[in-house]
């Protein structure tokens, strides 16, 4: 996957300090940022960066969020390192998610494999704010552990390449073979290797939902309208916190107000879809309700 923008940020700030011990989080997340948007806009692609200067926690979080929710167009990337009280076990990258599963994938791959970093895969985190609240595709990356002398040799070493596979990864021009040995996603992706942009064809709602799962990692299927088995597939979980055009979706298919936010109107909703089918009816939508919906 490739994006036109790219919107960057550094975790923390000078004034609400990250991890800081053989390397200091909020300089080096800094740096990384910096030298990303240098490549980013030397390729010609858009690109955003922010530093914040907030003195508490709740004001930094809230000042990133709102600088990425900004600008509407493309994905957001937070810079992090990691710290684990020197462990030793506790080593590599990770790249954090709330649902783009596959790009958090490809860039630990990536970054991993050009590094030697050990590559600790795609972590679902849905709680972490800043995930939470943006409203594009969005993936934090914790580069390395800053309290193992082992990664941060090896970061100090290949600062470059770990940019150069950050900035590529993002607006394309590298990927690496998956050879992952990290746990599987929470939403299997369909293997339907064909995606099309010919004429729009089948039902326009199945077709922008295949579009948009497609759009955010779920699934790389075929786009044309008519549910089938790889659609069902590439549909995400979807409850209370939920946000984007997906959930927007559903709440068209629904009949409420479709704001892309899964609140408690939209629970109800779908609580009283799931008794009028005669599923389980908890609120959440999973496979069961999305076959019902897919008409399958």
């Amino acid at each position: 996957m490739a994006y036109n923008t790219v919107v960057i940020s550094s975790g923390h700030s000078i004034n609400c300090q990250g991890m800081s011990d053989i390397i200091n989080e909020v300089t080096e997340a800094r740096r990384v940022v910096d030298r990303v948007y240098d490549i980013v806009k030397a390729s010609g692609k858009t690109c955003y960066k922010y530093h914040d200067m907030a003195s508490s926690s709740s004001q930094n979080l809230a000042n990133i969020v709102n600088f990425h929710n900004s600008h509407s167009q493309g994905v957001d990337v937070s810079i992090h390192f990691n710290a684990c009280n020197h462990t030793s076990k506790a080593r590599g990258v990770e790249v954090c998610y709330y649902s783009q599963f596959m790009l958090a994938d490809e860039m630990s791959r990536n970054i991993s494999k050009v590094t030697g970093l050990i590559n600790r895969g795609p972590k679902e985190r849905t709680g972490l704010y800043v995930l939470k609240h943006t409203t594009k595709p969005s993936i934090l990356i914790e580069v390395c552990f800053g309290d193992s002398e082992a990664d941060c040799a090896i970061y100090k070493a290949k600062f470059e390449d770990i940019c150069q596979t950050i900035a590529k990864t993002l607006i394309g021009g590298i990927t690496v073979p998956s050879n992952s040995t990290n746990s599987s996603p929470t939403h299997s992706a369909p293997t339907n290797s064909t995606t099309t942009t010919s004429k729009p064809s089948g039902d326009s709602w199945v077709r922008r939902l295949q579009e948009e799962c497609d759009k955010q990692g779920f699934s790389n299927q075929k786009v044309d309208g008519i549910p089938g088995p790889n659609t069902l597939r590439g549909c995400p979980l979807l409850k209370i916190g939920a946000r984007g055009n997906i959930t927007k979706l559903l709440q068209e298919k629904l009949g409420i107000t479709a704001d892309g936010i899964f609140g408690n109107n939209t629970k109800s909703a779908v609580i009283k879809y799931q008794k009028s089918k005669g599923l389980s009816a908890d609120g959440i939508v999973g496979q069961n309700t999305w076959r019902k919906l897919l008409g399958l």
